[in-house]
């Protein structure tokens, strides 16, 4: 091969090498672009999954806050019940929870499920913050841990009347420790160290969106 033909290939060379690495590239993004969309698939089966399963025990958490207008709005449904009760959606939730909750939202529902069944029961207005506390942690799963809604907005949508009570105000603005001594209320998975829970495990310290600074 002659020195002009060797030359004459170089373009033809470097076109065939500069067509291999836009293949790679293109091959590249391409990959790139259908991980992502796979990636966000799978985010969109989880959020359907997440909201399917808050949707039924949140709406039972309602009517158990508001039990008044859940009737009110059942007598006035001549369709067949769709909603579930409490005792009905809380056990299913049980279940999903394990697979497809958030830490946060796991500690919240089991503070509100070992104090629904400690004996005696605890005060209305504890309960009313260890609900709140549970929806707080839903809504952050949902939407996101910037979320600052507080115990004060996800409750007023429920209770007309909130703030005219200091004591439910006192609920969702005192920080839990604040508010169990308010009511004298020890909460059961305090000083058990036969739960190991002594005296308050690390991943139970979730701190309070509601507490407020002295």
């Amino acid at each position: 091969m002659t020195r002009d033909s060797i030359l004459a290939l170089i373009p033809a060379l470097f076109a065939l090498g500069s067509a291999i690495i836009a293949a790679i590239f293109a091959y590249k993004a391409k990959s790139r672009e259908n991980e992502a969309a796979r990636i966000r698939q799978l985010e969109e089966r989880l959020s359907a999954k997440k909201t399917a399963m808050y949707e039924p025990v949140l709406q039972a958490l309602g009517n158990m806050l508001t039990p008044d207008a859940a009737k009110a709005n059942l007598r006035g449904d001549s369709k067949v019940r769709a909603e579930l009760s409490a005792e009905e959606a809380i056990p299913r939730f049980m279940i999903d929870s394990i697979t497809y909750a958030s830490d946060e939202v796991l500690v919240a529902f089991a503070r509100f499920r070992l104090a629904s069944a400690a004996v005696p029961t605890p005060p209305a207005q504890i309960t009313m913050r260890l609900v709140a506390d549970f929806m707080i942690a839903i809504r952050k799963d949902i939407v996101g841990p910037a979320s600052k809604a507080t115990g004060i907005e996800l409750m007023g949508v429920r209770i007309n009347d909130l703030f005219s009570s200091k004591e439910n105000v006192d609920a969702l603005t005192l920080s839990l420790e604040e508010l169990s001594q308010e009511h004298d209320w020890r909460a059961p998975w305090h000083g058990r160290p036969e739960l190991g829970l002594n005296p308050e495990p690390r991943w139970w310290r979730i701190p309070s969106p509601n507490r407020r600074r002295r």
